[in-house]
C-alpha cells in the first residue's frame, strides 16, 4: 500500500475517475482511453495470470480496438480502498471483425471490472482488467 493519506489517495483516485470519464465523452472510445491513461511502464496483469507492460497493453489496446471501433464504455459504480480504484463499467459495440467469443457484425453488451492503481501522474500505475464469465455477453 502507499504510504500517503487515505484522504490524499482517494481524491486523487476520484479525480482519475473524473478525469476519464471525461475522456471516454470526448474521445467516444474506451481504446482510447485506456491508451492515454495507461503509464507505459505499467504492471498489467491479465486474465490468464501473464503481467506484462503497459507498452505492450497499449498495443493490444490498439489492436483489439479494430474488431470494435464503437465501444463505448459507461461507469457504473466506483470503490477507493486504500491505493488502488475498483470500477464496475457496462461496455457496448459492434463487432466488426474476428475475435473470441462474439459474433461479427453483431452489438455486444459486457460487464467488466477494472482493479487500478493510480499514479500523483492521474496516469496507472497497475491494472488488472476482468471480463468474468458471470458478466456474461448479451
Amino acid at each position: 500500500m502507499n504510504a500517503e493519506p487515505r484522504e490524499v489517495l482517494r481524491a486523487r483516485s476520484e479525480d482519475f475517475v473524473r478525469h476519464i470519464e471525461h475522456l471516454s465523452a470526448q474521445t467516444g472510445s474506451m481504446a482510447e482511453m485506456l491508451y492515454r491513461t495507461l503509464a507505459p511502464d505499467a504492471r498489467v496483469h491479465m486474465q490468464n495470470a501473464e503481467i506484462i507492460s503497459g507498452m505492450a497493453a497499449r498495443q493490444q489496446i490498439q489492436s483489439n480496438a479494430s474488431a470494435f471501433p464503437d465501444m463505448e464504455i459507461g461507469f457504473v459504480d466506483a470503490w477507493y480502498p486504500d491505493d488502488r480504484v475498483i470500477l464496475l463499467a457496462e461496455a457496448t459495440g459492434k463487432a466488426l471483425r474476428r475475435f473470441p467469443v462474439v459474433r461479427i457484425g453483431f452489438r455486444h453488451e459486457v460487464r467488466c471490472a477494472f482493479v487500478l492503481r493510480v499514479r500523483p501522474d492521474m496516469t496507472v500505475g497497475e491494472f488488472w482488467g476482468y471480463l468474468n464469465p458471470g458478466f456474461a455477453f448479451h
